[in-house]
């Protein structure tokens, strides 16, 4: 039987999205065991192989050396997305073969509005599924001209209280048939009840970027690709963050998703959702 105070607790973590700007108290040192899919970091944490940082010092030469024999600037950078999200999923989940999720717009941090530039755009949804209390929030961010509004995920979470546990690369085949590669992080953190209590809240957090007709779920290769463009085609690619969610409910309820189906059901989740909002996944059906 489900206890009143858990399903509070799922939809509390969802209703409140992982801020990218606004820090929080640090989580209790309480580790957990997520699927053998995710693998735990490796190599110190802060640490940046010295190749890349050649790399990216030869990087910048390069594009010195572009700005002067292009000096125009280019053509206007073009994005990947469209800036609208459907109203509706439909995935199949553990005893509900069309489980519904209906989306409600989602409310944008004071934090984040504070702190993004003023060009730009941001789109975020909050999808339910009030039979098997699931929930999924869904975020993408249109950079700017500076683009300094886009970074890894990994930067910010644990000044937020979470604690990154795992991580890795995630394949997700999309109707296409092409492979969308996402970052995928397990995370966790303390949460307080209003009755004093400690809970600790798992989560799944998978991220990826998206360029003209590219996408990459690497800040690195974001960055040497957004070079590579703009040295050989004098080409600019105004980037998009896409971000999604997900409590793995039995954290907070005995009846909740474990940690393997958490993640299956955010992959079906990106299966369904990227062809309505990714230009380069997009049919006549999903032309908007």
């Amino acid at each position: 039987m489900e206890k009143k105070g858990e399903v509070h607790l799922t939809r509390s973590l969802i209703r409140t999205p992982i801020s990218l700007f606004m820090p929080v108290a640090d989580p209790l040192p309480t580790q957990i065991s997520f699927p053998p899919s995710v693998t735990l970091p490796s190599g110190g944490e802060g640490t940046v192989p010295l190749w890349r940082c050649g790399v990216l010092i030869a990087l910048t030469l390069l594009m010195f050396i572009a700005a002067a024999i292009h000096p125009s600037g280019g053509d206007e950078p073009k994005s990947g997305v469209v800036m609208e999200l459907p109203d509706n999923v439909t995935i199949a989940l553990p005893g509900n073969p069309k489980a519904q999720f209906y989306g409600t717009k989602a409310s944008i941090t004071e934090g984040e509005l504070g702190t993004l530039p003023a060009d730009t755009q941001l789109v975020r949804k909050q999808y339910d599924d009030i039979r098997d209390h699931e929930s999924v929030l869904f975020t993408v961010l249109l950079s700017g001209v500076a683009q300094n509004s886009i970074h890894r995920a990994e930067v910010c979470l644990p000044g937020q209280g979470w604690t990154v546990v795992g991580q890795d690369n995630l394949p997700v085949q999309l109707a296409s048939g092409h492979n969308l590669v996402v970052r995928n992080l397990a995370i966790q953190r303390d949460t307080v009840s209003s009755n004093d209590e400690h809970h600790l809240v798992r989560a799944y957090f998978m991220y990826w970027f998206v360029g003209e007709n590219l996408t990459t779920p690497s800040q690195f290769m974001r960055v040497f690709l957004n070079s590579w463009d703009r040295i050989l085609y004098n080409r600019a690619h105004r980037w998009a963050y896409v971000m999604t969610e997900s409590p793995v409910s039995e954290s907070s309820h005995p009846d909740g998703l474990n940690a393997a189906q958490t993640q299956k059901m955010m992959s079906d989740f990106i299966r369904q959702v990227v062809p309505t909002f990714q230009k380069s996944e997009m049919t006549d059906s999903t032309t908007r």
